[in-house]
C-alpha cells in the first residue's frame, strides 16, 4: 500500500505544497519502471533492440485520490503557477512537471511526469 505522496514547490510558497497521505487509491500507478528500449526490424527477419538503461525520467506517475474542493484547488495552484515541482515517493525524491489533473465525481485524478532523480 502506497502511504503518501509528497509534491511541494522549489522555492518557498506558502501555499506552495500538497501531501497525499490516506486518500491514494488503489488505481495509483506510481511503480511504473521503464528501460530505454528500441527494437528495429533487420533484413535478416530478425531485430535490433537497443537498450540504453533505466532513466527516472522515463517514469509517469499516476495519482487518483478522494479530494475536496480544498485539495482540488490546492493541486490546481501547483499545475497553473509552476512547471517544476519536487515529487516525494516512497522511493525518492524527483524533479517532476504535472501533466494532468482532473476532478470528477469526488475522484481527483493526476499525471506527474517525472524528470530526474532529486
Amino acid at each position: 500500500m502506497i502511504s503518501s505522496i509528497g509534491l511541494s514547490t522549489k522555492v518557498y510558497d506558502n501555499a506552495g505544497r500538497v501531501v497525499l497521505f490516506d486518500l491514494i487509491e488503489q488505481s495509483t500507478k506510481i511503480r511504473d519502471y521503464r528501460r530505454r528500449l528500441t527494437r528495429t526490424a533487420t533484413l535478416d527477419t530478425g531485430a535490433y533492440i537497443d537498450d540504453r538503461g533505466y532513466f527516472a525520467g522515463d517514469r509517469t506517475i499516476d495519482v487518483a485520490v478522494a479530494g475536496d474542493k480544498t485539495l482540488f484547488d490546492s493541486l490546481l495552484y501547483l499545475t497553473q503557477n509552476y512547471s517544476s515541482l519536487w515529487v516525494f515517493l516512497p522511493d525518492g525524491a524527483y524533479n517532476g512537471n504535472i501533466q494532468r489533473l482532473t476532478q470528477d465525481a469526488g475522484r481527483i485524478r493526476l499525471t506527474v511526469l517525472l524528470e530526474s532523480e532529486a
